[in-house]
């Protein structure tokens, strides 16, 4: 598999651990030795009973350490507001993530499987914990594209588990140009969180080294809008 992987890397485009989508991931990794930069900014609007405010900004370097294997390490900082509770900002999380990819880049069906340790902050008595598979299939000018998620944050005496399911779906309208939409859930199992979920269109656009790609999530589930930008660039 390993052989296969680099002798298919060796004709592949560059732009392998680009996303076309807003929330849902990337389904391949990036080549043996190459570097990238995300740089992601999302909102929660109007989130829960509390009315929760929420802007996060996300910077995400990952390295590819084989044809099929890469590792990022995620930082995210948050700033919040919220009905009866005062304002706070700062670091959210950091960690790092392993990524693989099972399937060759000459297969129209792509599967990587993630699994990241993150540091939880402000909380200094958390670690947080995500598993997840993304696939996706090319069929000529569309692509259809699942994501499941596990995210179980670890803290003394309490446990946080949620499921973050996402589905969508990006054509190419011209060039680089891709439209589409996606739905975006995140499942709570403890009742101090609130469960969510949003669908809306995407965009995605690719210059070079360089791409985009976004989505503008209207909530139908606890939540008002759930936008996200993804801004990207490998070398």
């Amino acid at each position: 598999m390993r052989l296969a992987c680099l002798a298919l890397l060796i004709a592949s485009p560059a732009h392998a651990g680009r996303t076309l989508y807003g929330w849902l991931p990337q389904t391949d990794t990036l080549p043996d030795g190459t570097m990238e930069l995300e740089t992601s900014l999302y909102e929660h609007d109007n989130l829960g009973p509390l009315h929760e405010r929420a802007a996060f900004l996300a910077w995400t370097p990952a390295i590819g350490l084989t044809p099929c294997l890469e590792l990022a390490v995620p930082i995210e900082l948050e700033t919040i507001t919220a009905d009866d509770a005062a304002p706070s900002s700062g670091i959210r999380r950091y960690g790092a993530e392993l990524r693989y990819r099972f399937v060759p880049h000459s297969s129209p069906l792509r599967a990587v499987a993630r699994f990241g340790v993150l540091r939880e902050l402000p909380l200094q008595s958390e670690v947080g914990t995500e598993a997840a598979v993304a696939a996706s299939y090319d069929i000529d000018r569309v692509q259809i594209a699942v994501d499941l998620d596990d995210v179980l944050d670890i803290n003394f005496g309490h446990l946080h588990d949620e499921l973050r399911p996402s589905f969508g779906a990006s054509a190419r309208v011209t060039g680089e140009l891709r439209l589409g939409a996606e739905i975006h859930a995140e499942i709570s199992f403890d009742p101090t969180v609130s469960s969510w979920a949003a669908i809306g269109p995407d965009i995605a656009w690719a210059r070079g080294r360089f791409w985009l790609s976004g989505a503008f999530g209207i909530g139908i589930k606890n939540i008002t809008a759930a936008p996200r930008l993804n801004v990207g660039m490998d070398w």
